[in-house]
């Protein structure tokens, strides 16, 4: 592995085709890792992979007594539905490299769509939620 490259370990075959991808890596705080964990514990993912580069700090998460990776994959395949799940705050240096990462998996996996949340601070009371889609058919869903 490279300084700055990305590297998507499976530990098993994975059937996702036609179906979503979470980006659960933290943008602004902490709210997308939170979403995606409950997602993760709410609806049956299993862990499908890990996520690692020599540029990611050097921690573990520990879940149940067992040092864990600090980015995973969770998958269900039954809902078709992946996620990207990550406690790591990553540099802006390394944003470019993580997506590309992203996105060559789901085409390796035949993703439709992949999902990003990011929260945006607002002074309004009742904030709206609001969607922007890269594609036509994305801005359609």
């Amino acid at each position: 592995m490279t300084s700055n490259e990305i590297n998507i370990k499976e530990f098993k075959k994975i059937n996702l085709e036609g179906g979503y991808l979470i980006d659960g890596f933290p943008s602004v705080g902490f709210s997308s890792a939170i979403a995606t964990e409950s997602m993760i514990h709410t609806s049956q993912f299993e862990l499908g992979g890990v996520i690692d580069s020599e540029t990611f700090p050097p921690i573990s998460v520990i879940k149940n007594g067992k040092p864990n990776y600090p980015s995973r994959i969770f998958v269900n395949e039954d809902l078709k539905v992946g996620v990207f799940s990550s406690y790591l705050n990553l540099d802006q240096s390394l944003h470019r490299q993580v997506s590309d990462a992203m996105l060559q998996w789901a085409k390796t996996h035949k993703i439709k769509l992949i999902v990003s949340s990011v929260a945006i601070k607002s002074d309004k009371e009742n904030s709206e939620m609001m969607g922007v889609g890269s594609t036509d058919s994305a801005r359609k869903k």
